[in-house]
């Protein structure tokens, strides 16, 4: 629902990647983000 996380899927499948690999990244990107904001405590900002 994030537009960086649509714009990041975009982008991957613009490179020539699969949808699943695609989406595998994509969804790397969102745990490094919940990772970052368990460890400092901060809010999520767009």
């Amino acid at each position: 629902w994030d537009e960086s996380f649509g714009a990041y899927l975009s982008k991957k499948i613009s490179e020539g990647k699969h949808y699943n690999v695609a989406v595998g990244h994509a969804a790397k990107k969102l745990i490094r983000t919940i990772y970052r904001m368990e460890l400092t405590g901060e809010a999520y900002r767009k």
